[in-house]
């Protein structure tokens, strides 16, 4: 498979605290991989490192072998999208509206939304099961139909690799399996995010279990959702075994340990 993303030796640090300690990571053409771990481990930063929001202070990460930061923001944006935990317009937006900014980076500065814009606009929405939303205010949506459509705005600019960051965040259980499946199933390369084990053990390829700004796991779910994983950077005791339908690693919780 054709490495997409490769990052080496990433490290960050923020008001004289050290939030991202040499990492690296990659993630090859077609594949989902999970970014997990506790809250504060450094999963964002990473995260905002490779979409260019935050320069590392060292290591480097390449988008198909070419330096990150070397790209223009457009070029950029054409082969990645991004989906953030919040987005709240600052004025009102339709839906439609919504969607068609993912169309920005295929438009010069002063064009008008075009036949094809439009044409990809409906057809996200369509994808994502919002067209029928696509007049409505987004400010008024529900959680989980405001992800749906940052989705198709994320689809919209027709990218080759999707990030996202803790996009299931404040979703109840229904609206997580139905925003991951649709991840799946637009058929881009993914590095998203997540904070729950088995979501992410059900829906990813490929797990990178980080703990106190380092990367202390990186394979299948399977081989990084063990007991003793878990222990050392949750500091919880928990069972793993293979769910009954899927055969995907199952994490049961069965305290806090001492």
């Amino acid at each position: 498979m054709t490495l997409l993303i490769d990052a080496e030796h990433l490290h960050l640090r923020i008001a004289g605290r050290t939030v991202v300690k040499d990492v690296s990571i990659q993630l090859r053409d077609g594949e989902c991989v999970g970014v997990i771990g506790p809250n504060g481990c450094g999963k964002s930063s990473l995260l905002r490192m490779l979409y260019r929001v935050v320069r590392p202070q060292s290591g480097a990460a390449r988008w198909m072998g070419r330096n990150i930061w070397e790209m223009s923001a457009r070029g950029f944006a054409q082969q990645v999208a991004v989906l953030t935990q919040e987005f709240a317009p600052v004025f009102d937006i339709s839906v439609q509206e919504t969607v068609m900014m993912g169309r920005t980076p295929h438009r010069s500065s002063w064009a008008w939304d075009g036949a094809r814009d439009r044409q990809v606009v409906v057809e996200c929405l369509e994808r994502v099961g919002c067209l029928q939303l696509q007049e409505r205010d987004f400010a008024l949506l529900s959680g989980g139909e405001k992800q749906r459509v940052l989705l198709a705005r994320a689809l919209a600019q027709q990218p080759r690799c999707l990030m996202l960051d803790e996009p299931t965040n404040h979703l109840d259980v229904r609206y997580q399996h139905e925003l991951m499946a649709l991840v799946r199933g637009a058929g881009r390369s993914t590095l998203v995010v997540l904070h729950d084990l088995n979501i992410a053990a059900q829906y990813c390829d490929r797990l990178c279990l980080m703990h106190e700004g380092a990367l202390v796991a990186d394979g299948t779910p399977a081989e990084v959702l063990t007991p003793a994983n878990i222990a050392a950077v949750y500091g919880v005791d928990a069972v793993v075994d293979a769910h009954p339908q899927t055969g995907r690693p199952r994490v049961t919780f069965c305290g806090v340990l001492g």
